[in-house]
């Protein structure tokens, strides 16, 4: 999916609950990190050190979940873990990265043992859907959620969202978003057990993917909207 909101149905009901975060204490360092400690943004060009400053801080050290799972920014090194370990049709590593590269979005993904095991993006614009921007201008939105096959129903779909809003909540940012398609009940029970609540409100969306055999298809999808308090 496009938007990539719908978690796998594989997930199990019975991680609900919110992992446990240990988190290294962040200073900020005496001087400036190379590009690669800071999520790939290259800091050493001043136009770029107030995204270092608002969306690299939180996650400068990773942050730990359940003991052996880590989740940080996608640095320049891990994409090309990404596109080595974890290859997926239509550039969409690469596009995520963009994307935070340029201060847009937040590329998290969640690792064990160096091994990737999915990801999810912060979207800092907002919700995506113009409906659901229209009712809530102030929510961020996380999107893009999704975890490797075989590492589904181990978590790590709600250690990514715990992630996510946690970043989210550092920036002084009020609400979380989410958009679930209609026809992934499964997704829905686990964002409301996570907090999440309907607000009825609803956007349907377009989209291109690259299918197996390499083909582009087009498709849309009807998203409710999810929203979460975090103050």
């Amino acid at each position: 999916m496009a938007r990539g909101i719908s978690i796998p149905v594989s997930f199990s009901s019975k991680a609900t609950a919110q992992p446990k975060v240990q988190c290294a204490a962040i200073t900020r360092p005496q001087e400036e990190p190379s590009s690669d400690a800071v999520c790939g943004i290259a800091v050493q060009h001043r136009q770029t050190t107030d995204v270092f400053d608002r969306y690299c801080y939180p996650f400068l050290y990773p942050v730990v979940f359940n003991g052996d799972m880590e989740i940080r920014p996608c640095t320049d090194d891990d994409l090309a873990i990404l596109s080595s370990r974890w290859k997926v049709l239509g550039g969409v590593h690469e596009s995520h990265h963009s994307g935070q590269l340029a201060g847009d979005t937040t590329y998290l993904v969640a690792w064990r043992d160096g091994e990737p095991l999915g990801s999810g993006v912060v979207q800092w614009g907002g919700c995506i859907g113009p409906n659901a921007r229209e009712a809530f201008p102030r929510a961020v939105e996380i999107n893009h959620l999704q975890v490797r096959d075989e590492y589904r129903s181990q978590g790590v779909g709600t250690a990514l969202i715990a992630a996510a809003e946690q970043l989210i909540g550092r920036e002084g940012m009020a609400q979380a978003a989410v958009g679930v398609a209609d026809d992934n009940p499964r997704a829905e029970r686990l964002y409301l057990g996570l907090g999440y609540r309907r607000t009825g409100i609803v956007d349907v969306s377009e989209y291109s993917w690259v299918s197996d055999d390499g083909t582009v298809q087009q498709a849309s999808e009807r998203d409710q909207l999810l929203v979460k308090d975090l103050a």
